[in-house]
């Protein structure tokens, strides 16, 4: 994709005001249903921008505080090539299709990225953990990273002390390859890119960022983060989690995604929520990430609840029920109406309605979202 297409991707992802789903599904009008490059888009008169897209006039006015920024976005855009950072949009080959797959209306419009990336559409598996991780994890994640590269898989990481680094390490000293995700802006990441710079030239490390070029490293975007290093893999293997976090919300939303999660059995005494990680659904390995068969852990509390989940918001499409309702239909013998309550109102997607005098749950009404696809 040349530079000039590649500025107005920027303008829309970094500086249009909405949701990332709704530029999403605007490109997807704009490019596939109107048949219109962006830039024919930006030069619109309001009007039409108005009539043929719906817009509202905020979002018209967005579109128009950006276009006397479109030649400022050009210069970077120059800029980042010059450095050897390239952008990739969503409608791009090189793009990951592991991440369109599981992101679906989420999936960040642009990455950046320095290094080969081809490397992206290659077999990915993905080493996590914890940043304090024991001897054990630190074993296990040498154990299985040197198997994974023995296996020609590339390692996506988070570039994170503790696990994320020593799989990376790892993996290069066993010749293989490795994408390390960011959490932040390939330009905040310079110090690191030189410690890199090596093996970049190589072609055996890939940095990747799905973050504007100049964004600081903060805890909400460390968080994010995780969701494409999991998005790019398929498979996931965890040396060591605690029960909250990065590793763990990422395993969780993993496995409510169907991905494939292994995960170190721990022994008895270890300070880790990996066997509740694996009472979830997730698959117990053994220190070499081989499969552990007939192994039972028993759901109790919350963890009944999370590994039910995905079963209950799918029937909740469908029907409204109350608290009670759900607990007999689901077998939910350990959690009480009130803890089931205070669940679900926490999460956005669902509504909450009175009916005979009692609280009925279902899923809100968005509309349709058509799964972006420029193949």
């Amino acid at each position: 994709m040349s530079n000039d297409q590649l500025v107005y991707w920027k303008a829309i992802n970094e500086l249009l005001t909405g949701r990332l789903y709704e530029k999403n599904c605007l490109v997807l009008e704009i490019l596939c249903n109107q048949k219109m490059s962006l830039e024919d888009f930006f030069n619109l008169p309001a009007i039409d921008m108005k009539a043929i897209f719906k817009l509202s006039d905020t979002v018209i006015e967005s579109i128009q505080g950006i276009i006397a920024q479109i030649p400022s976005l050009a210069f970077e855009v120059e800029s980042l090539y010059k450095q050897g950072i390239e952008m990739i949009a969503l409608n791009d080959q090189a793009y990951p299709g592991n991440i369109k797959k599981l992101l679906k209306k989420h999936a960040p419009m642009l990455l950046y990225v320095k290094g080969d990336k081809a490397l992206l559409n290659e077999k990915i598996a993905a080493v996590v953990g914890s940043r304090d991780v024991s001897e054990k994890g630190i074993l296990f994640t040498r154990n299985v990273t040197g198997k994974c590269v023995g296996n020609s898989f590339v390692i996506s990481s988070g570039y994170a002390r503790g696990v994320d680094k020593i799989a990376l390490e790892t993996a290069l000293e066993n010749d293989g390859k490795s994408i390390a995700v960011i959490p932040q802006g390939i330009l905040t990441f310079k110090s690191d890119l030189k410690k890199l710079y090596a093996r970049i030239i190589e072609g055996r490390v890939l940095v990747m960022s799905a973050f504007p070029p100049n964004a600081p490293w903060t805890v909400g975007r460390a968080m994010e983060r995780n969701k494409y290093i999991y998005g790019l893999a398929e498979r996931i293997y965890v040396a060591e989690t605690g029960s909250n976090g990065g590793t763990w919300s990422g395993a969780v939303e993993g496995l409510k995604a169907k991905q494939d999660i292994f995960v170190r059995c721990a022994e008895q005494g270890e300070k880790c929520a990996n066997n509740k990680l694996i009472a979830l659904g997730a698959v117990p390995v053994d220190m070499n990430g081989e499969t552990i068969s007939n192994m039972n852990i028993p759901l109790e509390g919350e963890a009944q609840l999370e590994a039910r989940l995905p079963e209950i918001l799918k029937t909740l499409e469908n029907t409204e029920m109350s608290t009670k309702q759900v607990i007999e239909t689901f077998g939910l013998v350990n959690i009480t109406s009130n803890l089931l309550a205070q669940k679900l109102k926490q999460m956005p997607s669902i509504s909450v309605a009175t009916k005979n005098q009692r609280l009925v749950f279902g899923i809100k009404k968005d509309g349709v979202y058509e799964q972006m696809s420029f193949m």
